[in-house]
């Protein structure tokens, strides 16, 4: 567990820092060297956690227990899963190495990473009715600035926080020393990279036991490049590249509403646990390109990418004892449904395509899921044994889409 005090005293910005001394746990990051319409590379920027060697959407990322988007490249667009947070808004990041697959869902092969937003009593206490905080930061390796705030206060059983953050940067510098604008080149392509995060919480505890929290998350980044690593150099042909820009746009908006029971068992004596949420969840990737061409006819790009999901969580805990061994039993289940769609974009498009055209039809993806752990403690907790078990059920239902012409 890394805490938001270690993010702090380390100076983290990104998730790459994050994880520098975690052992078996990396995050691929590649320059910004893509093309308008063949490679991809360094576009997805922060791609993801590789857990033990396995990637993608084989890590289980979530965000108070909600998934982030899932990640996508199709020719030149490539969509990643580590920019869809700012490290600011966190509490604490939980990482698990391994299958994760018992209480988080069977996507998590190689395991996953729990990232936990902050709550308002974490700036207030029984005497203190009002706290926040103010934050200003450098990194000099994209020379870049932070600058944020937290406001939390309560009254009576009501408590509330607002936190925002906002970065201000350019490019990774490297140790690159050709700067030509060529595909000779090996320092950094210019960039400039801003992004937004906002943290709204209202919380209702009217004892210890209950506590009951309205979420509203929203991050947004843009990243704009002057690729001059695609320009060819002489002589030129008629479709060389004399200029290439980008300008990519990321927004994640994510609601939820959760209930926590934690106290006398209730149910006859069964249940002394009760967390249960909802919540819907936003995204929009677009990334788009305009590309000079010597000659021929300059042509564009746009690639979008949405994510669109909403679902729900129970889970219950009973506790009990037997001789030397306690028992936390959690178990419950979990639903979600996910609208998945794309659309590809601009001008010159490649022989025997008409633009606008889909990489995969418009997609609905439902999972429902159940499952059942029993947490059991060996002499005082000297040793845990933790035997689960999980079912799942997926669907997934292509839509009849005419933008899509390979649909059979």
């Amino acid at each position: 567990v890394i805490d938001a005090k270690t993010i702090e005293d380390r100076f983290i910005s990104d998730i790459k820092d994050l994880v520098r001394y975690e052992p078996g746990v990396t995050v691929r990051r590649a320059p910004s060297r893509f093309t308008a319409a063949g490679s991809s590379t360094g576009r997805d920027r922060d791609s993801g956690f590789n857990i033990r060697g396995l990637e993608g959407n084989r890590v289980l990322i979530t965000v108070d227990g909600v998934r982030v988007p899932d990640a996508f490249s199709f020719g030149a667009q490539s969509v990643g899963r580590g920019d869809y947070v700012d490290l600011d808004l966190l509490k604490s990041v939980e990482i698990l190495r391994g299958p994760a697959s018992a209480l988080y869902g069977s996507d998590g092969v190689a395991g996953a990473v729990s990232f936990i937003t902050k709550d308002p009593r974490d700036f207030l206490s029984d005497s203190k009715l009002v706290g926040g905080g103010l934050r200003s930061s450098y990194d000099s390796s994209d020379d870049s600035w932070t600058n944020g705030f937290v406001v939390a206060g309560k009254t009576g059983d009501i408590e509330a926080m607002v936190a925002y953050t906002r970065r201000d940067g350019h490019e990774t510098e490297t140790k690159g020393s050709n700067d030509t604008a060529t595909t000779d080149r090996t320092t950094a392509n210019p960039q400039d990279i801003e992004s937004n995060a906002l943290l709204g919480r209202l919380v209702w505890a009217p004892n210890d036991a209950n506590r009951l929290r309205l979420t509203y998350e929203h991050f947004s980044s843009v990243v704009d490049t002057d690729v001059l690593s695609a320009i060819a150099k002489p002589p030129l042909a008629a479709t060389s590249v004399i200029g290439l820009t980008a300008h990519d746009t990321t927004e994640r908006n994510r609601g939820t509403l959760d209930y926590r029971y934690i106290g006398a068992p209730l149910i006859g004596g069964i249940v002394s646990g009760i967390r249960a949420a909802g919540y819907y969840q936003k995204s929009l990737t677009l990334q788009a390109a305009a590309e000079n061409r010597n000659t021929a006819a300059d042509r564009t790009r746009i690639n979008r990418f949405d994510n669109e999901v909403y679902g729900g969580t129970l889970q219950l805990e009973s506790r009990a004892a037997t001789g030397p061994l306690t028992h936390l039993f959690a178990y419950g289940a979990d639903y979600s449904h996910t609208r998945q769609t794309g659309v590809r974009d601009g001008t010159v498009a490649p022989a025997g395509e008409v633009y606008p055209t889909r990489a995969f039809p418009t997609t609905d993806y439902t999972l429902v899921g159940v499952f059942a752990q029993d947490e059991i403690a060996i002499a005082d907790g000297l040793l845990t044994l933790f035997p689960s078990i999980r079912y799942d059920h997926y669907k997934l239902n292509p839509q009849n889409d005419p933008l899509f012409t390979t649909f059979v």
